[in-house]
């Protein structure tokens, strides 16, 4: 027995030794490769447990989890050939454990080619689109603008402004955010889009690596110093282009009330007018009536009064007249107005 001793617990070692080496667990959010002398042994282990190898055989712990990826930034030139600095981050998985261990190897490995295939796919995008799509986040503004122009126009239809029949006062508010660009019906995405373009260009170099791009966001877009000066004054220019506009919008409205309000000031003048020209003719036939009643009633003091009315207008300080002593005119100052028959 003591001879056999060193042999039990040899072969107690040996059996240990293969269970502890041919047994291995994958926590959770972990998947597994099984190798054999640096060969795959498929298949791939994607659920946590305890499974059995070999004991020669290595095992390969991989991330199951969504991981990250931050670029580093660089300068891109767009279609209008300005030069701006874009910033990138992605979330990505290992969708094929064994696939990644035969391409790749390594995590360290795919953070290196990521940065080759987004900056690829990113350069490519941004140099097929102009500066506005690029740092525009959506064109939900101007699909809702669109909307409210034509709504404006249907319930509107009809109504222009003279000088310019496409606008007024509110169409102006509407279409003043989509001028600043200058090239509205050119822009039909953004940001957004820009962004779902990057990702499926940037799957189609991952899928054969056995990775999986979950997301991709633009980070930051910064523009050079030149191209942000011209940007600036860019919108300065358009600003004002605005401004002038709805000054021009204004000047309209102005004429319009004013002729309105002289049109009004008119038909007013026109009634006063009228209504005085009636009183004056009601008046000058009580004056007729009157006359002719006093004529009627009597003569006498109807003459007397006519004569004198003659004298007032006719004799003044300045008139000079020519006229006999025994004129008709001048009979009642000679002869007193009981003369006057």
């Amino acid at each position: 027995m003591s001879k056999l001793s060193p042999v039990y617990g040899l072969v107690a070692i040996l059996v240990v030794g293969f269970v502890y080496f041919s047994f291995f667990i994958i926590p959770e959010g972990r998947q597994a490769v099984v190798l054999q002398f640096g060969r795959v042994i498929p298949p791939a282990k994607y659920d946590a447990g305890l499974y059995f190898k070999l004991p020669w055989q290595q095992v390969r712990i991989l991330e199951k989890r969504i991981l990250n990826w931050d670029g580093r930034p660089s300068e891109i030139p767009t279609r209008e050939k300005k030069y701006i600095t874009v910033d990138t981050t992605a979330r990505y998985k290992i969708s094929d454990p064994i696939k990644f261990i035969r391409s790749l190897g390594d995590v360290y490995e795919a953070q290196n080619r990521l940065q080759t295939w987004l900056n690829n796919a990113t350069r490519e995008v941004i140099s097929s689109h102009n500066l506005v799509e690029a740092v525009r986040n959506t064109n939900e503004l101007i699909q809702r603008q669109d909307e409210e122009m034509e709504e404006f126009r249907e319930t509107h239809e009809g109504e222009r402004v003279e000088g310019d029949p496409e606008l007024d006062i509110r169409s102006l508010e509407l279409i003043a955010d989509q001028e600043i660009s200058g090239e509205l019906e050119r822009i039909t995405i953004g940001r957004e889009q820009l962004t779902a373009m990057l990702i499926e260009k940037a799957r189609e170099s991952m899928t054969q690596y056995g990775l999986e791009l979950v997301d991709v966001q633009i980070k930051r877009v910064a523009l050079e110093e030149s191209v942000e000066q011209e940007v600036y004054k860019r919108m300065i220019t358009e600003r004002e282009r605005i401004a002038e506009k709805i000054r021009s919008i204004g000047r309209q409205e102005q004429a319009k009330i004013r002729g309105e309000v002289q049109r009004e000031l008119q038909d007013i003048e026109s009634t006063a007018y009228l209504t005085i020209q009636q009183i004056k003719g009601q008046a000058d036939a009580e004056a007729i009536k009157t006359y002719a009643e006093a004529l009627e009633g009597n003569p006498e003091l109807y003459q007397f009064l006519r004569t004198l009315e003659a004298y007032s207008n006719g004799l003044r300080d300045d008139s000079r007249m020519i006229i006999s002593a025994d004129s008709e005119f001048l009979k009642l100052l000679r002869e007193g107005p009981g003369t006057l028959r």
